[in-house]
């Protein structure tokens, strides 16, 4: 998401067409799990906390975040489904590495439906991410979580696996000015290469990066020049670190502007999408442009409802080729609706899509593609003046809807900053929320849900396990193994700077 109400602008695309959760073709994996309907109920708040103390680094279980004692995911309260029955259907989940492999449903270890010793939970069944994994381990389960100290204030907003050893992450850091960054890691977070993207003017806001085929790095942003305007900004940077070029997409035409969204091609270069605001700042425009692989700006146009509330936040290039956009789009009535925009490849407009909730200001923040080639979107929707909730809908790539959920993530302020569809079509959202757990907002939100929307599980807190601090996530991605990458911002405490976290968790 980018949202400007935040201390620094952005949030997470990094290419949500792969299963890895990042840029190149589209591949789409058909879903040959078992399915299964929601956990008992949304699992939030304090029961599905699963805090890491960030000051180690570590995401040891041991110190009570996965304690049953706790109820996080306690399996008297349902959330693993131990409840030592088991289903006895021969549905083929025992782990044949525990000797039961024969999945008749009367072993004696992990997936015979009765929590063991070395089990956290046992659901007797072969859905990952329901609750309780495969390995009878908690979904959901906090693995990695540590903080990049800089001075200042720092953020991580994109996060993308571009191969198995080795991950990208871009973002801003903070302090006498902004400046872009650009960081190459390997699977345990440390560092294997960091690109520091100052372009000489006043402020550098790197947003949002995206991958190419060749694993050379799109990122994006805005950058502000002595008189304090902004320029939409895009620079592609070589994998081994070299900036390639930099360039401000349609300046004259989009200034004051940012890029929000990225989604390369492998033979157009990229195709961007942010938001402009007006010269007199009385309304927001929506935009969208294509830069070839050289840097060149091939098309770019401006949309304009008119009102406020107009702006494209994030891109997607489905199997076909076709453009779909998301944001929203202002209306006479001083309120924003859901905007999902399809465009052939030379920016001529095919169909949109547009969707009011409950009359509030309502975006879409973040797009994929499932199993079944069908558009996801997820954002955020206006309750209440000063009351958000977290919206998923499906859609298909005509623009015909089929399904909208709206899910409330236990607090007055829930966001989503971004998504990632792992191989069987279920989606991972990432933002944050505000809930009388913490004493401060915003506070890390997670959760998964299934090809049809259902509820998986949902954690809030996961990020930090201090009360006194804030914590977010701004962008998302999925790995081989199906697990969860998280970056975003953390601090222990409200007199502390934001600085950049990452983490990881289980399916």
């Amino acid at each position: 998401m980018r949202d400007p109400t935040y201390l620094l602008l952005g949030g997470g695309l990094c290419g949500a067409l792969l299963s890895l959760g990042c840029g190149g073709e589209v591949e789409i994996v058909p879903d040959t799990s078992e399915t299964t309907g929601t956990m008992g109920a949304e699992d939030t708040g304090s029961g599905g906390e699963v805090p890491a103390d960030t000051s180690t680094g570590d995401g040891d279980t041991s110190a009570g975040d996965g304690d049953t004692s706790t109820g996080d995911g306690d399996t008297s309260a349902g959330d693993g489904d131990g409840d030592g029955e088991g289903d006895g259907d021969g549905d083929g989940g025992g782990d044949a590495a525990a000797g039961d492999g024969d999945g008749d449903g009367d072993g004696d270890g992990c997936g015979d439906g009765i929590v063991q010793s070395g089990e956290a939970c046992d659901d007797g069944n072969a859905v990952d991410g329901d609750g309780c994994n495969n390995d009878c381990g908690f979904s959901g389960q906090l693995l990695t979580s540590q903080a990049w100290v800089t001075q200042g204030a720092a953020s991580l907003y994109d996060v993308c696996v571009a191969s198995p050893d080795e991950r990208v992450t871009v973002g801003t850091t903070v302090d006498a000015g902004a400046t872009g960054l650009m960081v190459r890691t390997n699977p345990a977070w440390a560092w294997t290469e960091q690109v520091s993207l100052d372009i000489s003017l006043n402020d550098e806001y790197a947003l949002v990066g995206a991958l190419a085929d060749d694993m050379s790095t799109y990122v994006g942003g805005r950058v502000r020049d002595s008189s304090l305007d902004d320029h939409p900004w895009l620079s592609r940077v070589a994998a081994d670190g070299a900036v390639l070029w930099t360039v401000f997409p349609a300046d004259s035409t989009l200034a004051p502007a940012e890029v929000r969204g990225i989604a390369p091609n492998h033979s157009l270069g990229a195709f961007v999408v942010g938001v402009r605001t007006d010269p007199l700042l009385t309304a927001t425009e929506r935009w969208v442009a294509r830069v070839d692989g050289l840097g060149n700006t091939q098309w770019a146009q401006v949309e304009d409802s008119g009102h406020a509330d107009d702006a494209y936040h994030d891109v997607l290039v489905g199997p076909a080729g076709t453009v779909y956009a998301v944001g929203s789009v202002g209306t006479a009535s001083a309120r924003g609706d859901l905007l999902v925009a399809a465009f052939d490849q030379g920016g001529v407009p095919q169909w949109t899509w547009q969707h009011d909730h409950l009359g509030g200001h309502d975006a879409l923040t973040a797009i994929g593609l499932n199993h079944d080639g069908a558009l996801v979107v997820a954002g955020t929707v206006e309750a209440a003046p000063g009351d958000t909730d977290i919206l998923l809908a499906a859609i298909d790539i005509d623009g015909a809807t089929l399904w909208i959920d709206v899910f409330d993530g236990g607090g007055n302020n829930d966001r989503i900053h971004d998504l990632a569809v792992d191989q069987q079509g279920k989606t991972v959202l990432a933002g944050s929320v505000c809930t009388p757990v913490y004493e401060a907002c915003p506070t890390l939100h997670v959760r998964k849900h299934g090809a049809d929307g259902a509820v998986m599980w949902a954690r809030t807190g996961a990020a930090t396990a201090f009360s006194m601090g804030t914590s977010e996530a701004r962008g998302v991605a999925i790995d081989s193994d199906n697990h969860i990458l998280l970056v975003g911002s953390a601090r222990a405490t409200l007199t502390e700077e934001m600085q950049a976290w990452l983490g990881s968790m289980s399916p």
